[in-house]
C-alpha cells in the first residue's frame, strides 16, 4: 500500500504547489485511519516562509524566557527557593550567564536559611559546560552584601551549570 500512499501524498503536494519531492516515504494506519508521511526535501515558490516564522523580537522573548526557566530550574537544583523576579542574560557567542533576582531564599549550612534580595550571578562557560568564571553577589538583612566566587561552588552544583549549559547549548 506504501506505493499507493506515496502517489497521494505525492500528487496532494504537487496540488500544493511543491515540486522536486526527494526521499517521500507514508504509511497508512488501517486502526486509526491516518496517513503519515516524511519526505527529505522539496522546493516550493508558492508559500512564503516568512509567514511562518515569527518575528526576531518575538523568537528572541521565547529563547529569554526559556533561558529564565533553565536558569530557575538550575538554582532550585542549587537550593534556591521563591525565587522572584528572575531575569537572564544569555550571550550565545561567548557561552556567558548573568542571572539577576530581586528575591531568593536558600539554605547555608552555616548560616541556616538566608533570604537574599538584589541577587547577580555571573557565570563564563567554556565549550563543553564547565564553569569557567562565576561570581555571585546578594544582599542579606544580617550578613550585608555577600559575594562568591568559582571556589565557592560545589561539584554539584558545577554540573548543574554544566547540565542548564547543555539544555540552553541544544
Amino acid at each position: 500500500m506504501s506505493t499507493t500512499t506515496n502517489s497521494i501524498v505525492s500528487n496532494a503536494l504537487t496540488q500544493l504547489g511543491y515540486t522536486n519531492v526527494s526521499g517521500l516515504s507514508s504509511n497508512w494506519n488501517d486502526n486509526s485511519n491516518t496517513l503519515t508521511f516524511n519526505f527529505n526535501s522539496a522546493a516550493n515558490a508558492q508559500i512564503s516562509v516568512a509567514e511562518y516564522i515569527s518575528s526576531t523580537s518575538e523568537f528572541q522573548d521565547g529563547f529569554n524566557e526559556f533561558i529564565s526557566l533553565i536558569a530557575s530550574l538550575a538554582m532550585s537544583d542549587m537550593g534556591y527557593t521563591n525565587i522572584n523576579n528572575l531575569q537572564t542574560v544569555w550571550v550565545t557567542e561567548t557561552n556567558e550567564l548573568v542571572v539577576t533576582f530581586s528575591s531568593a531564599n536558600v539554605y547555608h549550612s552555616s548560616a541556616g536559611n538566608l533570604y537574599l534580595s538584589s541577587g547577580t550571578f555571573y557565570v563564563d562557560l567554556d565549550n563543553y559546560g564547565n564553569v569557567s568564571y562565576y561570581a555571585s553577589e546578594a544582599y542579606n538583612s544580617t550578613y550585608g552584601w555577600l559575594y562568591g566566587n568559582i571556589y565557592d561552588l560545589t561539584y554539584s552544583e558545577k554540573e548543574t551549570i554544566k547540565l542548564a549549559f547543555w539544555m540552553i547549548d541544544s
